[in-house]
């Protein structure tokens, strides 16, 4: 049996043979259960990362209410249709979001939490130019 000789570097670039046994190196059978191992442990962690993602995103839906308008004593022109139409298309787009993501699509460019927030920033301005008190948020 043959042994192949391995030239190991020392520090300051200094190198000398030192053989070493081919029964030494990593076995080949072991690389791809490690690399099966490595993608099942990122895939966990991402997992976790995504459902934690989602998560918050239910929460922040839950704040999509405007309290203190009543739409029957609105003066209704242009400008509150638009707001009113500004707070359902927001908090559509947030609940089809959440949808698509727990159908296993990805909603936007931008992870979930991040576009549920965004929506709620328009949902809130909305009703805020309504004359409305958006949900008051945790602070957590």
């Amino acid at each position: 049996m043959h042994h192949i000789l391995i030239n190991r570097r020392v520090n300051q670039g200094s190198t000398f043979k030192n053989p070493l046994k081919i029964s030494e190196l990593p076995s080949l059978y072991l690389i791809p259960k490690m690399k099966a191992f490595v993608a099942l442990s990122l895939m966990l962690c991402l997992t976790a990362c995504l459902s934690n993602d989602a998560q918050k995103a239910k929460q922040m839906l839950k704040l999509f209410h405007c309290n203190g308008i009543e739409s029957s004593q609105m003066q209704h022109n242009s400008v509150t249709q638009y707001f009113e139409q500004s707070l359902y298309s927001s908090k559509s787009k947030a609940k089809a979001y959440i949808e698509k993501y727990e159908n296993g699509e990805e909603p936007s460019e931008m992870p979930l939490y991040d576009a549920v927030t965004q929506q709620y920033d328009l949902y809130k301005s909305a009703c805020q130019n309504l004359g409305g008190i958006p949900a008051k948020e945790s602070s957590s």
